[in-house]
């Protein structure tokens, strides 16, 4: 038999896969968590027009917050519609819904992201433009605009 003179070991701590439910109290937390538990705050919408007519736009400036993660602008989202009721986050019209990104952003920054979107529609009403926000940690708040875009007939001048 032969005779070693070292010995070599070798300690493999997890080899990357995430932190432990109870890492919290070895104060070994992954840094990647993201620990925000906290819902975005309202967007705030302004329309550029309040009334126009069928087949004419009105330009939307949405501007979306959180404090905390910042805002994840690829998975927020906007319905413009005559319902006046606000959706909650689980509503399955949001699977319809038309995402922001970053191609109608005006400005960003770690909290905020500005957007300017075209509206219109092809039929007469009162319309509210609904949001939904989602930050970098997967929370979401939503909220419909509390002024309406009239969209009418054209008048036509004999």
């Amino acid at each position: 038999m032969q005779k070693f003179n070292r010995v070599f070991v070798l300690v493999i701590d997890s080899l990357g896969i995430g932190e432990m439910p109870d890492s919290e109290k070895f104060g070994d937390e992954a840094t990647i968590i993201i620990k925000d538990k906290q819902a975005p705050q309202q967007a705030e919408v302004s329309f550029s027009s309040s009334t126009i007519e069928i087949g004419e736009n009105t330009t939307a400036t949405v501007k979306h917050k959180d404090m905390e993660s910042g805002v994840n602008i690829e998975n927020c989202k906007y319905i413009f519609s005559t319902n006046n009721v606000k959706l909650l986050t689980t509503d399955i019209k949001w699977n319809n819904a038309t995402y922001f990104n970053t191609s109608t952003q005006t400005s960003s920054d770690a909290t905020t992201s500005t957007n300017k979107i075209t509206l219109n529609s092809t039929t007469e009403g009162n319309y509210y433009l609904h949001i939904l926000t989602e930050d970098k940690a997967g929370n979401k708040t939503t909220m419909v605009s509390a002024s309406t875009v009239t969209i009418a007939q054209a008048n036509n001048a004999q």
